[in-house]
């Protein structure tokens, strides 16, 4: 599921939500990801999700500014 949002500033930002790495576009992420950093990666992401599950919810989140990906985030949601 994508959630979309805009700034209401005088700026083009704006973000998508996504609650699923498989609804993530895949590309999107590889751009701002030129590194391949492991634990960025969406199929190190995607493991944590399926294993995980029960103690941690994560959400993942891309940054756009005038339709270029700048940016992306992925939260870790924690029961204790």
């Amino acid at each position: 599921m994508a959630v979309r949002a805009n700034n209401s500033n005088l700026t083009s930002l704006r973000y998508e939500f996504y609650t699923r790495t498989k609804d993530i576009p895949t590309t999107n992420w590889s751009i701002i990801n030129p590194k391949n950093n492991i634990f960025l990666s969406l199929t190190y992401l995607s493991t944590l999700q399926k294993t995980l599950f029960e103690t941690i919810q994560i959400r993942y989140i891309l940054f756009y500014n005038n339709e270029i990906h700048v940016g992306f985030a992925a939260a870790q949601l924690i029961k204790y």
